[in-house]
């Protein structure tokens, strides 16, 4: 007796898991969606600079080598402070020291001891003015035999901008989805999913047109350097599946 309830309850349960699954099938079959896209953007001004300050010595000692590098990185720092930078916005990323070879026809021989020191700077309020910047840039060009890599322009926040952007994302793509049920004379309906996706925006100055502003003040120390900042591209994009009856 018990064994024949056994297998009545299992017969109900695969019945009812094959009625349930081919309800599942129709009204997926019959639920009509559309995917569409949409890309939103927003203008603003940068207010923030980075850049690197790479100082690179070579002497006959480690010793040695590591001394100029620290009389020159001092003079660095000197220049950051003269111009009102904060200490928590200038910081060293790495520093490095090793033995530096060259080959002759006699074969390797060692040049030297190479010390090299890298320091990222960061210059804030550039939407306010670019005097800061441009005569930092300036006094770094006096000091002799350092390097500035690539010099990035950044908005320090940019949450209101990323709101703003993905909100037209969002309205776009609806618009979209609303020309193609009217074209296909049908409604639309909610949205079933939403996918985000950003673009970081990031404008840069190469490196030869940085060292060359900082060169214009040995020919003319009246005419401060000049760095356009440009905008910033702050995008969105989403992509949605709208229900479509």
């Amino acid at each position: 007796m018990k064994k024949n309830r056994l297998v009545i309850s299992i017969v109900t349960i695969l019945i009812l898991a094959l009625v349930v699954g081919c309800a599942t099938a129709e009204n997926l079959a019959e639920k009509r969606t559309i995917s569409v896209s949409g890309r939103g953007m927003v203008s603003v001004l940068p207010d923030t600079a980075v850049f690197t300050v790479t100082v690179s010595e070579l002497g006959p000692t480690t010793t040695e080598a590591r001394e100029e590098t620290n009389k020159k990185v001092a003079s660095v720092l000197a220049a950051t402070d003269a111009f009102g930078i904060a200490s928590d916005d200038v910081s060293t990323l790495s520093i490095s020291f090793y033995p530096e070879y060259e080959w002759t026809d006699q074969g390797q021989k060692l040049r030297g001891q190479r010390a090299i020191q890298s320091i990222s700077i960061k210059v804030r309020k550039i939407d306010i003015g670019i005097q800061v910047l441009s005569g930092l840039i300036d006094e770094l060009g006096t000091i002799d035999n350092i390097s500035v890599s690539s010099i990035s322009f950044i908005k320090d926040d940019t949450t209101e901008a990323y709101v703003e952007s993905r909100k037209l994302a969002v309205e776009k793509a609806l618009q979209r989805a609303m020309d193609y049920a009217v074209a296909s004379g049908m409604t639309l309906g909610k949205p079933l999913s939403i996918t985000d996706s950003y673009d970081a925006d990031v404008r840069s100055v190469s490196m030869n047109t940085l060292m060359k502003s900082a060169e214009a003040m040995a020919y003319d120390s009246r005419t401060p350097s000049q760095i356009p900042t440009g905008e910033l591209e702050i995008v969105s994009s989403v992509s949605i599946v709208y229900e479509m009856y």
